[in-house]
């Protein structure tokens, strides 16, 4: 057994597993292509055995899927309910000589140069539990197992997509900071919250939800109803005992209340570019955008980011004059920057990729009431009184 702890080890013990074992089984979060390594399993591509990789976040590079799509021995993996994490390299010449390396790496250029990742080396010979070598074959088999077989269409979609995703990484907090709510783990979140204000906001998003479960689409809402749900209104407040003030007023914004009260389609047919449940991306959020764009020429974010809110509160965190000082502090970015183009990479994405963001959901009913309107709550943790 052995720690593995630069990468230059790490290449090099990598390599002579690769040049001296006849079959690789592993599983991967993410891989890159055209760096080293790569061009060599390209070249002993027939050893490959079972082979999983991950998709999340577009990760994978798509010249790998490319290359490797319909090579019998690799399937890859698109989970949505937490995140496809594993980094195991079983490489095997039969059940008593083989040698698995397991760790922080993923099979990516940055993990084989530039990064600080840690793995341990585990050979035949040393000594495990008997039973070790058949659970991680098993292991393995069930990745494998689950993964799908890619088409070249979807290949091709895949480079499109990725291409059009920026990655935005929020700078890291100065010395002595409190660690910005996107680098928490779940248990942080939830400590985060404040008792009090997320009851009152999940009372109002369970009554909402509701409310579209009814009725489909927004426009087929009663007007009183409707007017509640945009944000302006009072009628269902005492009717229902829901806090239509939650995420924000939209009182002053003419534009948006005449869209609500005479066009409530032009709000369906933007929502409708959001699926209503699985993943959301960028693509999804800027079809929206060039529908909302339809209710005014000034920029509309916190109306928009209010019904995307309660559309997907899963997805979307509500943008406006009571949150936004907080929330672009801690993010470290210009309140001037934020606009329906940049609402994405800047406000969405770090949150969405976030580790309480990527949860298993065998948790307490309580909590996963939580998870299911996690970004949305966010708003108890950046909204100020003034």
């Amino acid at each position: 057994m052995k720690l593995i702890g630069t990468t230059t080890e790490l290449t090099k013990e990598f390599k002579r597993l690769m040049l001296n074992y006849n079959q690789y089984l592993w599983t991967v979060a993410w891989a890159d292509f055209n760096f080293e390594l790569t061009n060599l399993l390209v070249s002993k591509k027939s050893r490959i055995k079972k082979l999983c990789v991950g998709l999340q976040f577009f990760g994978t590079h798509p010249a790998f899927l490319e290359k490797f799509y319909n090579h019998e021995g690799v399937r890859f993996i698109e989970q949505t309910n937490g995140t496809y994490h594993p980094k195991l390299y079983l490489f095997r010449n039969s059940a008593t000589d083989w040698e698995l390396l397991i760790g922080s790496a993923n099979y990516t250029s940055s993990a084989f140069s530039n990064n600080t990742e840690a793995c341990v080396l585990i050979c035949s010979s040393d000594k495990s539990e008997s039973d070790f070598y058949e659970r991680i074959v098993e292991f393995i088999h069930e990745q494998w197992s689950t993964g799908k077989i890619l088409t070249k269409e979807y290949v091709t979609e895949y480079a499109k997509r990725k291409r059009k995703v920026k990655i935005y990484i929020p700078k890291l907090p100065s010395k002595g900071s409190r660690r910005p709510v996107f680098e928490k783990t779940w248990k942080e979140y939830l400590g985060e919250l404040k008792q009090e204000d997320y009851k009152v906001r999940i009372r109002f998003l369970d009554w909402v939800k509701n409310e579209f479960s009814k009725q489909g689409q927004f426009h087929k809402i009663t007007l009183n109803t409707r007017k509640s749900i945009a944000g302006f209104g009072s009628g269902e407040k005492e009717k229902h005992n829901v806090d239509i003030g939650c995420f924000g007023s939209t009182d002053p914004r003419g534009y948006f209340k005449e869209t609500v009260i005479k066009n409530p389609e032009i709000i369906t047919a933007a929502l409708s570019k959001i699926p209503n449940k699985g993943e959301v991306t960028k693509s999804d959020y800027q079809n929206f955008i060039k529908e909302f764009k339809k209710v005014s020429k000034q920029n509309e974010l916190a109306c928009a980011s209010r019904m995307l809110c309660l559309w997907r509160p899963d997805y979307f965190i509500n943008y406006n004059g009571k949150n936004n000082n907080a929330m672009c502090k801690e993010l470290q970015v210009k309140k001037t920057k934020v606009n329906y183009e940049t609402y994405w990479d800047l406000i969405v994405q770090p949150f969405i990729n976030s580790e309480w963001s990527n949860q298993n959901k065998s948790m307490p009913k309580s909590e996963l009431q939580i998870y299911n309107y996690r970004v949305a709550l966010l708003d108890c943790i950046y909204y100020k009184w003034e």
